[in-house]
């Protein structure tokens, strides 16, 4: 089980990074004009998390 909580607490650095970086890339963007009709482009940190979260999903059903 401690391998699930190491496991999970680099997640959640590494999620805390993520929030960071968006935070000064939205900071950098901030008066910017924008596209407001485009298609956002589909976002890699979300289908990692989307995987990471199904790992452990799955290894918490076999707990």
């Amino acid at each position: 089980m401690s391998a699930i909580r190491q496991a999970l607490g680099r997640l959640d650095e590494a999620i805390t990074r993520l929030d960071r970086n968006v935070r000064g890339l939205e900071g950098n963007l901030a008066g910017q004009q924008r596209d407001m009709f485009a298609a956002p482009l589909p976002s890699a940190a979300a289908r990692k998390l989307d995987r990471a979260i199904a790992q452990v999903e799955a290894i918490l059903e076999e707990v």
